[in-house]
């Protein structure tokens, strides 16, 4: 076996042994112990205290689970579900790239019904383990919103609708702005779909692309749960809402993981970055006044200010890159034992990240493990190949020079990098005189061509998790 077949044997089945079904499963888990007093809930954000979960959540016989043979059909052609008489069972609503993910967490559990809205791509490498008559599976579109995303809405409304007399369970993961939408009157979804095209391609940070998402959105910034509240009957204004998140953004902000169809936004200072997108999006005349005076609104809406005296969800936080950056990081302890090991959180322009990498390389004889997202961004007209897998063709021209035996790998935890179906590669001092012109690859960003024709490529299922990126590099 060789240093990289190994590694990649390490990284794959940390990852497979930390799913987001086992992440969501030991968060309700947990919750049914809390609520008999012998263990303690970490939740994401203030709201701390766990209303009881053991009174709506039971444990459903092994006759009710799905026979093998019916993973495989058509989830899209279900028939709607019919509202359950039982007020005490939730109804859960998952949206999200790892939605069947965290839904096959129930598998073992009762609930009134479910509902499924996650990218077709996904919803196929992760099927759903739920009684065929409890859920339905709404196909939607990632990265970009589109006549599905705006379905998909009103597809989430109805349902919510027939439930509103049960407790509301939310399985939020990153994928979520794209793949639900409801834009404002007047903005056209040629608009949505350019603007989200622009801010993707921007740099921004996560947050700030989603503020303004929010801005052109009935739904995100808390407007679907402005939504439920105007939808629940007048005389009953108490809601049971729960979000479990599985955050893909820094700090694991419920209101910014799927821009927030929850939870209001947040005071947020324009930014000169936001400036200079606003300028820059006016002067291309390809959007109409009404999307430009929109984004450029004053950030006190009173849309926002009515969500905020609303009662706001509770926010449990499932999991983030920092708890699978940690399972990496003692897998390969025991692994690497000669190795001093450093961990941290990366949110830094390449040229920083390829600083410290420098540094790393200097001092030898360790392992580095990091969690986040370097800023590197791809052209639209590149090669095949994402931000994973460039980085990683980068590095392995850097292991190359400074002559030091090392591995390097870089991966997108929800199994996509890029247009490839590959989640990242592998490399080691070794690769970058394996590959035929890899110089060209780079400035092609064709990245994955280069590192496929030697194996250096890692799959692995997508929709089983969605965190952020994962970067190891062990000098040995």
């Amino acid at each position: 076996m060789t240093p990289e077949q190994r590694l990649r044997r390490i990284i794959s089945r940390t990852l497979a042994a930390n799913t987001a079904t086992e992440w969501t499963r030991q968060c309700v888990f947990n919750q049914c112990i809390l609520n008999n007093g012998s263990n303690a809930l970490q939740s994401s954000h203030e709201n701390r205290d766990v209303n009881a979960l053991s009174s709506t959540i039971g444990t459903r016989n092994d006759d009710q689970k799905r026979n093998d043979d019916q993973k495989g059909k058509d989830d899209q052609k279900r028939n709607k579900i019919a509202p359950r008489p039982q007020t005490n069972l939730p109804a859960i609503i998952a949206i999200g790239k790892a939605a069947n993910a965290m839904l096959n967490a129930f598998s073992d559990t009762d609930f009134a019904a479910a509902i499924s809205v996650v990218p077709q791509a996904y919803a196929e490498q992760t099927k759903l383990e739920l009684p065929v008559d409890k859920f339905q599976v709404v196909y939607s579109t990632h990265p970009y919103p589109s006549s599905q995303s705006i379905q998909a809405s009103h597809q989430v409304k109805s349902f919510i609708k027939n439930y509103l007399g049960h407790p509301l369970y939310f399985l939020i993961s990153g994928g979520t702005s794209a793949l639900i939408e409801q834009p404002i009157e007047g903005v056209s979804l040629q608009e949505l779909n350019q603007l989200n095209q622009k801010l993707v391609l921007s740099g921004m940070p996560i947050e700030t692309i989603n503020f303004l998402r929010k801005k052109l959105s009935k739904v995100k910034g808390g407007g679907l749960l402005h939504w439920i509240y105007n939808a629940l009957p007048t005389a009953d204004k108490k809601i049971r809402i729960k979000q479990f998140t599985l955050s893909d953004v820094p700090r694991d902000d419920p209101s910014t993981v799927g821009s927030g169809l929850l939870f209001p936004s947040k005071i947020q200072e324009e930014s000169r970055s936001i400036e200079r997108f606003l300028s820059d999006l006016s002067q291309s005349g390809d959007f109409s006044n009404k999307v430009t005076q929109l984004l450029g609104r004053s950030k006190e809406i009173s849309d926002t200010n009515k969500q905020q005296s609303l009662e706001q969800p509770q926010s449990i936080l499932v999991g983030n890159s920092q708890k699978m950056s940690q399972a990496v990081l003692e897998t390969l302890k025991v692994n690497y034992p000669q190795l001093c090991f450093h961990s941290g959180e990366i949110n830094e322009p390449l040229e920083q990240f390829l600083q410290r990498m420098d540094q790393a390389l200097a001092s030898g004889n360790r392992a580095m493990v990091f969690h986040g997202e370097v800023e590197l961004a791809v052209p639209s007209n590149s090669g095949k190949g994402g931000r994973n897998s460039h980085l990683a063709l980068i590095m392995a021209r850097k292991l190359f020079e400074s002559g030091k035996k090392g591995l390097f790998a870089s991966i997108a935890t929800d199994g996509a990098d890029g247009n490839t179906t590959a989640a990242g590669a592998i490399v080691s001092q070794a690769s970058w005189m394996q590959m035929n012109d890899p110089e060209k690859a780079l400035s092609d960003y064709d990245s994955y061509s280069a590192l496929r024709s030697i194996n250096a490529t890692i799959e692995l299922p997508r929709g089983r998790q969605n965190v952020r990126d994962l970067y190891c590099l062990l000098i040995c």
